[in-house]
């Protein structure tokens, strides 16, 4: 059975993501345009060469931008968000750019193009729509969450210029909507923020025992770039 991590908003999943590639044999991302990647991939490689090349300065410059500014449009134009909108998690969809609703095209292509891959685990923040749990039911879905105060003041802090826009009695309502759906679902394994952060070899090596993933880890192991004396800030404010 394939498994996702499917996170409630700054639960610490990016963390979780860089542990996993760090001290597993496993890979794990977040994918936030639509799965067919070939033709930005090819981009990516051109700019790359450009940008090596030994021309002269204001060539590079001219050339380097050109595809710089083509990736960049490509991206935006194939945000999940845009190319399969959800209107019962907009406001969240302002903030994340994996807010989606599935439809059978975009599962296929990501089943021809990331869920067939080995050794791999996806982080993302899919909401819980009905196409979405009916296309995740079989999938092993490791739930992470936080409460909903502190991830709400998390938003206020990573972009005050946009929240000032948010009617926040919504994202309250969508955020405990993400939560509580995904939780009641089966195949889940629930991983609290707080037990995550503090409690961290003991949460992994459930995640572990439920995912298969091994973690090459000791007993002492804990968040990377935090210590004890740090921890209080991070909860503090995340």
């Amino acid at each position: 059975m394939k498994s996702i991590i499917l996170a409630a908003p700054n639960t610490a999943s990016t963390t979780l993501v860089d542990i996993i590639n760090k001290n597993t044999n496993y890979t794990s991302f977040q994918i936030v345009t639509y799965p067919n990647t070939s033709s930005i991939i090819q981009k990516k490689i051109l700019y790359s060469y450009l940008k090596n090349l030994k021309i002269k300065k204001c060539l590079k410059m001219i050339f380097g931008y050109y595809f710089h500014s083509i990736i960049n449009d490509y991206l935006r134009m194939n945000k999940l968000r845009v190319t399969n909108p959800t209107k019962d998690f907009h406001i969240l969809s302002n903030f994340h750019s994996d807010i989606c609703d599935f439809d059978l095209r975009l599962f296929l292509d990501f089943e021809k193009f990331i869920f067939n891959q080995k050794k791999l685990i996806l982080k993302q923040h899919f909401p819980p729509t009905n196409n979405n749990l009916k296309f995740f039911k079989n999938f092993k879905k490791v739930i992470l969450i936080r409460d909903t105060d502190s991830i709400i003041k998390k938003y206020s802090q990573i972009d005050p210029k946009l929240y000032q826009f948010i009617n926040e009695d919504i994202l309250k309502l969508e955020v405990n909507t993400w939560k509580s759906k995904w939780m009641s679902e089966k195949e889940t394994l629930i991983v609290n923020f707080d037990e995550l952060i503090n409690n961290t070899y003991k949460q992994l090596k459930i995640i572990q025992e439920y995912t298969g993933i091994q973690f090459n880890i000791p007993e002492t192991f804990a968040i990377p770039h935090l210590n004890k004396t740090q921890k209080k800030t991070f909860n503090k404010e995340n």
